[in-house]
């Protein structure tokens, strides 16, 4: 990680880089005015306002080292640096003005993601929010945006939420006063926490057309404020590939068009080159080989997941090309590995060529410069609930052709491009993404609308799920006392939407604890793992080496564990204890920098996770809700009484409550395995293959029975389980009926 260039004088707490380890930063920022603070720095523009009697509360205002840009500073480097959507400003500004909902259409490369929020801010003033559908999309478009509008880093103007609050320094959300990037998640948790969007004047909701699940939340919930506040608040949907007709009926805007931008400068020319007998990887690797050297610039690889992005870099590895670095882009990565791929050309080798082996994260928002070539299996992971079953289905399907035009849109912002799909171009036989709402568990999404004093079955969904799957939603809340015979949400039901799980996971959380109350610690670590995905035993590596050491590490985790999910626990908890900080020079004692973070450093935590090939930023997410988990169940509002343990081990005790709440995830090793048959789920009677990632795949048997806490369905017809616990078996099981009302439903 890259060191401040203010040093000791960067005032912002917030700030992603490295200081000296005498650096102290107040946390309260700006809005400090105890001129006593003991805190030696504060941003340049705080005002401190003397508390002596004698001074008549006069202010004094501490000179500004690196003032803020002004508006007019922005525009002469925008017209320095012209990007297309530059053109359309006015028109933009002037049109949402007046039409109050505008659906703006913006090819790649035209800069609406980082210019449309700047322009709404300075047009209309009060808060702009933009909502990404992903977490790294959120932040760095964040950083990047603070630098053109502020010119320092986020904390000041522009900030965002992704996330949870945690305790100490909060890494999810970082203050701004004019601009927020927000996860479509992180912001309708953020308006039922503190009813941000009250504060909102222009809400632009970004890549629409990924109609993620809280997407389709955030887009009904802009179209019921619209009802509300007619005068002062404006709404923008705006994508690359967007459907307009569905959004323009949608918000009523029968006279209303779309505003069009056009985007990357360069001609992107397509090849079909469908793949015959290899795997998509085999063949995406030997189609690189071929074309490599007739091209110059990065190189982007699209393939559908983690797995296959990882066989992809071994085999490419093997015959690399000279000054060639092969990098892996996906979801799970930590911050630190993403940072390899979207800061790569500000290294100071300018003739090393980078080839990006990605999934559909390098779609949108995020920016690779001076791509020239891309590389497209036409193929996505994506996960279905099957609702009868209660079991996710993992499949790999074709992309739809807006998907495809993303993808091929990554190449010619600098130059001509070249987009090779390895398919049939009649293979695009769906328009666009099959919205999430329809193929997602609705469990946590109805509570979430009931906690806002919504109807679910009522509320202006863009695209309606199947009534039938609300209706099982809400007969689960139900019969968890989340919500009573009117649909109106109990004390048990607002507690569940704070600790914001899936409403089983909070309903074995709470009870377990109402019962169990000393191993608070363990199931405020258990249920945030289990809620985190990715988060999984075989966790990074690239190379055939690391993903061998990862598995012995399960190997040696097996020895010293008969469960996966408390052996997890172990990993979370020495990742922990990873660079702690000296609570009286408050500097970290591995590397003796000064982290605003009392609690760890960061940058040795993440060294931590490197060598140990553990992924920092699933533990970091763990790491939050874990602290809020543990906030939350303590909180003397909720005036939970926890029991004690009694006669009970702590594995004991989670078995037992496991088995309570999922009796569906019961399982049993078969004596005499067989290929695809490792074992038998107890209720529906499927068979199931172990995981190898599962220590249970490396230790002698000798309870048989187990809760599995993964069970996945893939697309080929087998069920993968993963996360086991052992449980007692049926003739063994004393079993009380689940707690419902351990919360007082009022």
């Amino acid at each position: 990680m890259a060191q401040c260039d203010q040093g000791n004088a960067c005032g912002n707490f917030y700030c992603a880089y490295l200081h000296p380890p005498e650096w102290d930063p107040c946390e309260v920022g700006s809005k400090c005015v105890d001129i006593m603070c003991s805190h030696t720095s504060h941003p340049p523009d705080r005002i401190l306002q003397q508390q002596q009697q004698e001074n008549n509360n006069r202010e004094l205002q501490l000179p500004i080292s690196k003032p803020l840009k002004s508006i007019e500073q922005r525009q002469i480097e925008r017209q320095n640096t012209p990007l297309p959507i530059l053109a359309a400003k006015d028109e933009f500004c002037r049109r949402l003005q007046k039409e109050r909902v505008l659906v703006v259409r913006a090819e790649t490369g035209s800069g609406k993601s980082t210019q449309l929020p700047q322009y709404a801010a300075e047009y209309f003033g009060g808060l702009v929010v933009c909502t990404q559908p992903r977490v790294i999309a959120a932040i760095s478009l964040a950083r990047r945006v603070a630098n053109e509008y502020d010119g320092i880093s986020v904390g000041k103007s522009v900030g965002y939420r992704v996330g949870h609050a945690s305790v100490g320094k909060d890494n999810n959300r970082v203050p701004g006063t004019d601009i927020l990037y927000v996860t479509d998640a992180a912001l309708v948790q953020e308006n039922q926490e503190s009813g941000v969007l009250r504060d909102t004047r222009v809400l632009i909701i970004d890549e629409a057309h990924e109609r993620s699940l809280y997407t389709d939340i955030v887009i009904g919930m802009a179209k019921l404020l619209l009802k509300m506040r007619p005068t002062d608040f404006y709404v923008v949907i705006s994508s690359a590939t967007v459907d307009p007709s569905k959004f323009l009926d949608f918000f009523q805007l029968t006279d209303s068009s779309v505003l069009n931008v056009p985007g990357r400068l360069y001609d992107v020319y397509i090849d079909y080159v469908p793949n015959s007998r290899d795997s998509i990887v085999e063949h995406a690797v030997s189609i690189l080989f071929k074309l490599y050297d007739q091209f110059q610039g990065h190189t982007l690889v699209f393939l559908p997941g983690a797995r296959e992005i990882q066989q992809a870099i071994d085999l490419f590895n093997r015959k690399i090309p000279k000054n060639c670095v092969a990098l892996p882009l996906y979801a799970a990565l930590s911050p630190e590995e993403q940072n390899q791929v979207l800061q790569f050309d500000e290294g100071s080798n300018s003739e090393l060529r980078m080839v990006v082996f990605c999934t559909n994260i390098a779609e949108t928002s995020v920016t690779i410069n001076n791509v020239r070539l891309i590389i497209d299996s036409g193929l996505v992971k994506e996960a279905r609930f099957d609702n009868k079953r209660r079991l996710p289905i993992i499949e790999t399907v074709q992309i739809s052709r807006s998907s495809a035009d993303q993808r091929t849109g990554r190449a010619g912002r600098t130059a001509p491009g070249h987009c090779f799909r390895l398919y049939e171009q009649t293979d695009l036989t769906r328009p666009n993404i099959e919205p999430a709402i329809r193929r997602s568990s609705l469990d946590l999404v109805a509570l979430r609308i009931i906690c806002l004093r919504l109807d679910p079955t009522e509320f202006p969904f863009i695209d309606p799920p199947d009534a039938t799957v609300i209706e099982a939603s809400l007969s689960l809340l139900k019969e968890l006392s989340c919500i009573d015979t009117n649909h109106v949400i109990t004390r048990r039901g607002q507690l569940f939407n704070e600790l914001s799980f899936d409403p089983c996971y909070s309903a074995f959380l709470v009870d377990t604890y109402l019962e169990h109350g000393p191993i608070l610690d363990l199931l405020a670590t258990v249920v945030p793992i289990l809620a985190t995905p990715g988060f999984r035993s075989d966790m990074v590596g690239a190379l055939e080496e690391e993903k061998q050491a990862a598995r012995n590490r399960v190997i040696d985790g097996a020895k010293e564990h008969d469960s996966d999910l408390l052996y997890l626990v172990s990993i979370f908890r020495k990742w922990c204890a990873s660079g702690s900080i000296d609570p009286i020079t408050r500097s970290c004692q591995i590397c003796h920098m000064r982290s605003a973070k009392e609690a760890s450093c960061a940058s040795c935590r993440a060294a931590y996770s490197r060598t140990h090939l553990l992924n920092n930023r699933t533990l970091c997410i763990i790491e939050n809700l874990y602290e809020t988990t543990i906030k939350v169940l303590t909180n003397p509002h909720w005036q939970l009484n926890p029991g004690t343990l009694v006669d009970a081990k702590e594995s004991d005790a989670l078995g037992i409550n496991l088995k309570k709440h999922f009796p569906e995830r019961h399982g049993q090793i078969l004596p005499k395995r067989a290929r695809f048959k490792d074992a038998t789920m107890v209720q529906s009677g499927f068979h199931a293959v172990l995981s190898d990632s599962s220590v249970f795949s490396h230790r002698k048997i000798v309870n048989p029975h187990f809760i599995a806490m993964s069970v996945v369905e893939l697309s080929c017809g087998v069920h993968l389980i993963d996360q086991l616990h052992p449980c007692q078996s049926p003739s063994e099981s004393t079993e009380q009926p689940i707690i419902t009302n351990a919360v007082v439903n009022s």
